[in-house]
């Protein structure tokens, strides 16, 4: 390769340049190869394979049985109280108090780019809870376009926090997740 006589800062701007525009590209997820996982879980590549068709429909199990963990908290988290307005509170904090304590799932499931399977097998996992949230949001027990406004809002609005918390950790935070929570509760409601 032949050395360029381009000025040294000129081509440092470049580097920056070319680094930002490759670093700031959306990435999925580089999943582990099925080889990888067989070896972890101790038996031969082909007992993988016998199980799951492909590396993607084991990353969609994965993806399905970590949204089932999650929903179950929030699920938890409602039952202890009675009215929808508290069961929307519960889940929020239920919500934010899982992310947080499962860092690694939550960045998997809610932080990375869709796989193109997820999209086109329609497995939109945990995307039913914006429904449910908006019927307990509704006057009427029924998701309305207003309830289904709130339920966006106030989820975009807890991701924030779990992915800043998450990221963020030397951020001199003014209040707790919890107090944070609550706040955002009293103004989205």
């Amino acid at each position: 390769m032949a050395k360029s006589s381009a000025n040294p800062r000129n081509l440092k701007a470049r580097l920056i340049d070319v680094a930002v525009a490759e670093l700031a590209k959306p990435r999925t997820l580089k999943t582990p190869t099925m080889r990888a996982l067989a070896a972890g879980a101790g038996v031969a590549p082909g007992a993988a394979y016998r199980h799951f068709d492909s590396q993607v429909k084991l990353f969609l199990e994965v993806i399905l049985r970590l949204f089932t963990e999650m929903e179950d908290a929030l699920k938890i988290a409602a039952a202890k109280v009675s009215s929808p307005a508290e069961k929307a509170a519960a889940m929020a904090h239920a919500y934010v108090e899982w992310g947080i304590s499962n860092a690694g799932a939550y960045q998997l499931i809610l932080e990375t780019t869709d796989e193109e399977a997820v999209l086109e097998s329609d497995q939109r996992a945990g995307l039913h809870l914006i429904g449910e949230l908006s019927a307990l949001l509704s006057e009427t027990g029924e998701p309305t376009p207003e309830s289904t406004n709130k339920a966006i809002l106030l989820w975009t609005s807890l991701h924030g926090v779990v992915s800043l918390r998450i990221h963020k950790t030397g951020m001199p935070w003014m209040n707790t997740a919890e107090e944070q929570v609550n706040d955002l509760l009293k103004s989205i409601l």
